[in-house]
């Protein structure tokens, strides 16, 4: 009986000792294959995230190069397709040239970016086709990389001196290839982009300069750009007209806002390109009122005639402007302003706002224009800090804008002084003494027209 009870004791324990063994032994196997198989999904894994990023920066790399042109020239045809190899397994879109003739045929066809140049070649070697690159405005910025022997180093001192940016040793080596093109295109790239800022710079200063003479004269602008920060000159003879459009007033009330501007800009534009046409300087307008003077700021001696000759062509200019005055507001304003009206408007208010715009075309006055000229000395300078005026001063100045004020519609009136300077070529009627406000009693004469030249009176 003990003997059984031992056995039994015996089994038990060996039986517990065999199911332990087993359970860590599978429990060691399991861990075993679990570690081997995420070890193995892990080194997948990581390959293949390695070969997917390799991928994406090989693709983003030619995708980047495809964009750049490279030119390969060399008369050797080996060296030429081993060198176009290279550059498409880059990315980079390639030609072929076998000299320096055939290079810059090419160059003046096609955009490139890089040139590749060989040295020694027939027809144009490397340092014509180099110098003949670097001299011409057009061409002189491509980069160009000579390919030469590892020896050749005072032929590669040469062609740097010359303007070459860099050198390739036969034979070829790949990742040298890539890194002095990714270094080449580099400087391309900031030079093109600091070339596109000087060229907005360069349209900005003309815009400004555009500006600046429209509202000064270019002799004053330019005094002014090189830091005179006052400017004030004194003239001992110059001819000075007023001009004021008569009825102008009574004109506006009967037409739109916009529609007087237009108007009046286009009798001031016609006035400007006669102030152009004799080399005088508009001084500015005030409301409906022109004011202009010769012999400033560069004198000349000439200012009385040169103003006269304006003064008659102004009063034509008005007087063809009455002849087709309806014509006038139907093409160059009624037709642009009507296109702005709102289609949803009701057609009898459009009807209604056509029959207005046509009655008060057909009432429209006729314009008139009262002209002032009076020669004298002037102060003339610029006056403000933000906003700039060329401006004329002193008595010349008062008695011109006097002759205009107490003119005669349609009629040029000149002082005695002006009428000196006209009195042997131009036709001038006595209108006798006249009570100028500031001034007292003045002569005046009206000016009619230009003798020998019958058809230019009015």
């Amino acid at each position: 009986m003990e003997i059984q009870v031992q056995s039994e004791n015996i089994n038990k324990h060996e039986s517990e000792n065999i199911n332990k063994h087993e359970s860590e032994n599978s429990n060691k196997h399991e861990s075993e294959n679990s570690n081997k198989h995420e070890s193995k999904n892990s080194n997948n894994h990581e390959s293949k995230n390695s070969n997917n990023h390799e991928s994406k920066n090989s693709n983003k790399h030619e995708s980047k190069n495809s964009n750049n042109h490279v030119l390969v020239v060399d008369d050797y045809r080996v060296n030429r397709i081993k060198l176009a190899g290279l550059l498409k397994q880059l990315g980079y879109n390639v030609s072929l040239a076998e000299n320096g003739l055939k290079a810059i045929e090419l160059v003046r066809q096609t955009k490139i970016d890089v040139i590749l140049l060989d040295i020694i070649m027939p027809e144009m070697d490397g340092y014509q086709c180099l110098t003949y690159l670097k001299e011409d405005n057009a061409l002189r910025n491509i980069p160009v990389i000579i390919i030469s022997e590892i020896d050749a180093v005072e032929s590669i001192a040469r062609c740097i001196q010359m303007g070459a940016e860099d050198y390739l040793p036969k034979p070829f080596n790949a990742m040298l290839l890539k890194a002095r093109l990714n270094a080449c295109l580099e400087k391309k790239r900031w030079r093109d982009q600091e070339q596109f800022y000087l060229e907005q710079l360069k349209q900005e200063q003309e815009n400004s300069e555009r500006l600046l003479l429209s509202i000064l004269p270019k002799t004053i602008a330019n005094r002014l750009k090189q830091g005179e920060s006052v400017i004030a000159d004194n003239f001992e003879e110059v001819t000075v007209l007023f001009a004021d459009i008569c009825d102008f007033t009574r004109l506006s009330t009967r037409i739109s806002a916009k529609k007087v501007v237009i108007l009046l800009n286009d009798i001031f534009s016609k006035f400007d390109r006669l102030s152009h046409k004799y080399g005088l300087e508009k001084i500015k307008t005030i409301g409906d009122a022109y004011m202009v003077v010769g012999g400033l700021p560069v004198p000349f001696s000439d200012s009385a005639e040169k103003i006269a000759d304006m003064a008659l062509e102004m009063h034509s200019i008005i007087l063809e402007f009455n002849k087709n005055i309806a014509t006038i507001i139907d093409e160059k304003i009624g037709k642009t302003i009507d296109k702005t009206i709102d289609k949803t408007i009701d057609k009898t208010m459009d009807k209604n706002m056509e029959k207005t715009t046509e009655e008060n075309t057909n009432n429209i006055p006729p314009l008139g224009l009262r002209i002032g000229i009076h020669t004298g000395p002037v102060i003339a300078g610029i006056i403000g800090e933000t906003k700039f005026s060329y401006d004329l001063w002193g008595d010349t100045v008062n008695i011109a804008s006097r002759m205009e004020s107490h003119g005669i519609k349609d009629m040029i009136q000149v002082s005695s002084a002006t009428h000196e300077h006209l009195k042997e070529k131009y036709i001038l009627t006595p209108r006798g003494v006249i009570a100028i406000k500031g001034k007292g009693n003045m002569e005046t004469f009206f000016l009619t027209g230009k003798k020998n030249y019958h058809d230019n009176a009015f």
